[in-house]
């Protein structure tokens, strides 16, 4: 689908037709990671008719004249949405242009800088111009310690839903290599916001602390009542520095991800394992005081790899 690109096919266009595609994604355990199948692809392709938009698609069907440019300037400038440039542009000229043509020229009104950094500190003066919180700490040599972004849009989300938060981080997500660490609300439809978001240089407690801090600055803090993190000493540290009020609780997720990775390092037959990894669930979802000290007396005793000895100091012991 690239020879359009490289001009052996010259003529040759690509548009998307909307074909079924399928395909699997699972969990690694041995890679703590997840992959797509080689296997179990599923695509349904068959010949497609070419309508009239496809062919107004076209590259050189989408050259602009003066009144047409003048259009998406004005309109780019105003901070239109690129979709909504092209709608208006088809109905006002009958000119077709794709969301990544007023992209392409939103970067040449604005002027943006060629360097990725330039453009990035470009990027960040018209978030602040809009209302956005930007914080870009540096060390003595310039080098970038952590970079806080919090939107206008998020700050008014917690306002309204402070009362419970996660902290989370996430790797590789830029070729800086600098973790980015979200914090979460729990809107009224149950669904998970983004209420900020920092780029930190170092996993520390300092690091993650610093961007915390930020956060509690702009935000009433003292509402919040829970904040969940994964079992990482450096968020769990930072988290309770500025999270005074709140009670810290584990995420079950990680928890029980954290289990099966370890149960399937050890080699234990399946049945097994499952009823081990049946009984830590039981644990964690124990209604009672008995129920639990039922499930922490089978646990512990487990001799298999010594895995009685990693549920007693790993996990009875911050039951709390």
């Amino acid at each position: 689908t690239s020879r359009s690109k490289d001009h052996t096919r010259p003529n040759q266009f690509q548009f998307a037709c909307d074909c079924p595609f399928n395909f699997k994604i699972v969990f690694n355990p041995v890679e703590e990671k997840f992959c797509i199948q080689k296997t179990g692809f599923n695509i349904t392709h068959g010949n497609h008719s070419i309508s009239a938009e496809h062919i107004q698609l076209y590259h050189r069907m989408r050259n602009l004249n003066d009144d047409e440019s003048e259009f998406i300037d004005t309109a780019v400038k105003m901070d239109v949405l690129p979709g909504k440039i092209a709608s208006e542009l088809k109905l006002k000229y009958n000119k077709y242009v794709t969301s990544k043509d007023i992209e392409n020229r939103r970067q040449q009104v604005q002027g943006l800088s060629t360097s990725e950094w330039g453009a990035t500190s470009e990027k960040f003066e018209l978030l602040c111009a809009g209302g956005s919180i930007i914080h870009v700490d540096t060390d003595n040599e310039g080098e970038i310690n952590l970079i806080y972004i919090q939107l206008q849009e998020q700050v008014e989300l917690f306002s309204k839903y402070p009362e419970v938060i996660q902290l989370d981080g996430t790797h590789r997500t830029n070729k800086l290599g600098m973790p980015l660490y979200t914090i979460m609300i729990k809107d009224n439809y149950g669904l998970g916001q983004p209420a900020c978001f920092f780029f930190v240089r170092e996993e520390t407690t300092a690091r993650i602390k610093a961007g915390l801090t930020y956060f509690s600055k702009d935000n009433d803090v003292r509402k919040t009542e829970v904040f969940i993190t994964d079992k990482d000493c450096a968020e769990i540290g930072a988290a309770k520095e500025i999270f005074v009020n709140a009670k810290h609780k584990l995420c079950y997720f990680h928890a029980f991800r954290a289990v099966d990775i370890r149960l399937r390092k050890a080699n234990l037959e399946l049945n097994h394992r499952k009823e081990i990894y049946d009984s830590f669930h039981r644990a964690v979802y124990a209604k009672s005081q008995e129920e639990l000290e039922l499930e922490e007396d089978y646990l512990v005793t487990i001799e298999d790899y010594e895995l009685g000895g990693y549920f007693d100091s790993n996990w009875i012991n911050i039951k709390e």
